[in-house]
């Protein structure tokens, strides 16, 4: 979906009544999501405690950021077919900007948990 599709759906009247009664907790999305995506969905889901979706690989430090900044409750966050290397950057993203205190990460068969 394009960034300025996106926009015009988060301006209507029906996304932010629904946002501000939507109670779902768990998402999994089954495509590559791109930040303006990621962003559409935080504040479509501001209750989301589980994520499970593949993200842009240029645009994952960024996506990270936003969702471990603006999301008080996701408590879980599945990024899928992912390679090694970015446990490190990922890692290094959180502890240098302490944006979580208490935190686990898991790289496994291509999966970041």
């Amino acid at each position: 979906i394009d960034q300025t599709k996106l926009k015009s759906i988060e301006q209507s009247e029906n996304f932010r009544s629904l946002s501000n009664t939507n109670k779902i907790q768990n998402l999994q999305i089954f495509h590559c999501c791109s930040f303006d995506e990621i962003q559409f969905f935080i504040n479509l889901f501001p209750q989301l405690e589980s994520l499970q979706t593949e993200v842009f690989r240029k645009q994952i430090v960024q996506i990270t950021r936003c969702l471990l900044s603006k999301m008080d409750h996701l408590f879980f966050l599945h990024i899928t077919n992912i390679i090694k290397t970015y446990l490190q950057k990922l890692n290094f993203l959180i502890k240098s900007e302490n944006l979580l205190d208490d935190y686990l990460i898991k790289f496994i068969d291509h999966d970041l948990y």
